[in-house]
């Protein structure tokens, strides 16, 4: 059924959706290597007393 509804639209299958913000977009569940690179990205840029305060929303902002 997939396939017939990519053909009919003219739709290409991936499995990578790429990034949005500087995160990878995902169809399934984060693993924890992704979810652990995320965090470590927010870190390198933030220092400790302003991570505390920010939302995880808001480091995702800063990733981009």
């Amino acid at each position: 059924v997939r396939e017939e509804i990519s053909n009919e639209l003219g739709f290409k299958r991936t499995k990578d959706l790429g990034k949005y913000l500087g995160v990878p977009l995902h169809y399934q569940r984060v693993s924890k290597a992704t979810r652990r690179n995320i965090i470590m990205k927010a870190n390198q840029r933030l220092s400790s007393r302003k991570r505390r305060n920010l939302s995880m929303m808001g480091r995702v902002t800063l990733l981009n």
